[in-house]
């Protein structure tokens, strides 16, 4: 009834206009809104967008100094302000036919937390590291002397992060940051301290080996016994050299029945050069290459076996060249497990063995060991 009654009166105000030509049911007039976008935290003005929910309003984009205005039916609108980069908000107003209001509105940027401390592996002592952060977007930081802890922000994405302290090889982290979701990352930093300079190495182990092809083409697995240093050249090159020596035995398929009493045996002195990749705290992975002289002979019942058809004694100095990987891993700042693989040949010359040439030969090798670095 009231709602009929409003409506009664309102076509009777209109029917009175028009008998009186007074204009009293022209359209009400509009209200306009106006104002600037800008960064909540530092003031400068965007360019943003302004919709409005559920009405049937364009939306509205403010100029480079963030400024904006539009006009609108009077009425209660809900708007949404959104920025590239920028969380976005919602608001309600209210618009007032022929009133004009001033409505600034702050955007606060999508930033991340990533913080942590840096520390020593094996000690737990606080370390002052430089931080490089890559990816979505570029910085760089640092670690507290005091404490080691660290703190960036940084806007949502896909980053990679490399920690970097005088003494000890660098460590990368990987991480997806989405926006309101802090991450802590802890580091901690090994290989060598503060007192280690960690530019020597030693190092010993061992391991098998097997030949395959010329002297021995149908050899059994056999020993490895093989010491070395080495010399770090920057943060991923090693220059060093190793001793080896070791043997094995041949298969009865080969020689007579009385074979066990053949075995070859033989001593290798090799330059070698490694490179390292930082992936992990303690792990070290590295390819590396090497070229030396492997002196070899075979015996038979423990004398040096000598050529049925030529009579010289199968003995000899031949080039060896190998290529293989391994890895270290750092159980205390100086001390370190390692563990590798290697293959490649070398030139036993041009003796005869029961008529037949021997030739070119590889060498496969398999070892461990412990090392130690100052």
């Amino acid at each position: 009834m009231k709602k009929r009654a409003l409506l009664s009166l309102g076509m009777a105000w209109c029917l009175a206009g028009l008998i009186t030509g007074s204009g009293l049911c022209q359209e009400a007039a509009k209200g306009t809104i106006s104002g600037a976008i800008k960064d909540r935290d530092v003031g400068t003005p965007m360019k943003g967008m302004i919709t409005f929910p559920g009405k049937d309003v364009p939306g509205v984009v403010s100029d480079s100094a963030g400024r904006y205005q539009v006009e609108l039916e009077p009425g209660d609108y809900k708007i949404h302000i959104y920025a590239n980069g920028y969380r976005w908000i919602e608001r309600k107003i209210t618009v007032t036919a022929g009133q004009a209001e001033k409505w600034d509105l702050t955007l606060k940027r999508r930033v991340v937390e990533v913080s942590g401390i840096v520390s020593d592996s094996a000690s737990g002592r606080p370390l002052k590291a430089l931080i490089s952060i890559t990816g979505s977007q570029s910085l760089q930081t640092e670690s507290q002397t005091g404490d080691g802890g660290y703190r960036a922000e940084v806007k949502p994405g896909n980053y990679q992060i490399l920690f970097a302290a005088p003494g000890y090889p660098p460590a990368s982290r990987s991480l997806r940051l989405k926006d309101r979701l802090p991450q802590k990352l802890d580091v901690k930093l090994s290989g060598q301290s503060a007192s280690v300079s960690g530019k020597w190495q030693i190092f010993a182990g061992g391991g098998v080996i097997k030949t395959l092809g010329g002297i021995l083409s149908e050899s059994n697995y056999g020993y490895m016994v093989r010491i070395g240093g080495g010399m770090n050249i920057g943060r991923s090159i090693v220059a060093g050299l190793s001793l080896g020596f070791g043997g094995n035995k041949l298969r009865e398929s080969v020689w007579e029945a009385n074979y066990q009493l053949y075995s070859n045996s033989y001593i290798d002195v090799e330059a070698e050069g490694r490179y390292k990749f930082s992936f992990w705290e303690k792990v070290t992975p590295y390819i590396l290459v090497s070229a030396g002289v492997l002196s070899w002979q075979n015996t038979y019942d423990g004398a040096v076996y000598v050529d049925p058809v030529t009579g010289e004694e199968q003995k000899g100095a031949s080039p060896i060249f190998r290529g293989g990987a391994g890895l270290e891993y750092s159980i205390a700042p100086k001390i370190f497990l390692w563990g590798r693989g290697s293959g490649g040949i070398f030139m036993s010359g041009d003796k005869i063995t029961t008529g037949s040439g021997i030739k070119d030969s590889q060498i496969a090798e398999g070892s461990l060991g412990v090392g130690y670095r100052f």
